[in-house]
């Protein structure tokens, strides 16, 4: 499935873009960013052992897509959602979750196309969440990208 290609380009972009990035974990320590597709782990410790703090991280989420016609390939929506924890008394988790957003909306500026196939429009939107979770902070941005046309198969026996 083509989105999923998309989603997997995506989470090896962000893993080079974020790498020697750091920011603070649970245990107010400096780690680096993770990088998820669609969900966060599964929070039980049986099924995944000795990571209990997934944050920072980025979610890569596939919201929706939609085919207008057959003239045009299909467009999806992805969406990264930005997490970070802040345990100081300033609560300026906020500039963190604010920086990683901008980094991928200036690199997705300056590189739209992944992997030769895929292109993110121009139109990108942002959001904050304000709502008091301290001491979480949350960002997320949403994109639009085009994905290739598939061919008709049917018509090569037609010429």
């Amino acid at each position: 499935m083509i989105p999923l290609e998309l989603q997997d380009a995506l989470r090896q972009k962000l893993e080079k873009l974020f790498d020697g990035m750091r920011f603070k974990n649970m245990k107010n320590e400096r780690v680096p960013v993770n990088v998820f597709e669609q969900h966060l782990p599964n929070k039980n410790p049986n099924l995944n052992p000795g990571n209990d703090d997934p944050y920072p991280c980025i979610i890569i989420r596939l919201s929706n897509g939609e085919n207008p016609n057959e003239d045009e390939g299909q467009r999806t929506t992805v969406q990264f959602i930005a997490g970070v924890i802040d345990r100081d008394n300033n609560n300026q988790g906020y500039h963190d979750v604010l920086n990683i957003i901008n980094r991928i909306i200036e690199d997705l500026r300056r590189n739209p196309i992944i992997n030769e196939k895929f292109e993110v429009d121009s139109s990108m939107t942002w959001s904050y969440h304000d709502e008091d979770v301290e001491p979480y902070f949350f960002a997320g941005l949403e994109t639009y990208w085009t994905n290739p046309q598939n061919l008709r198969e049917d018509v090569e026996r037609f010429i």
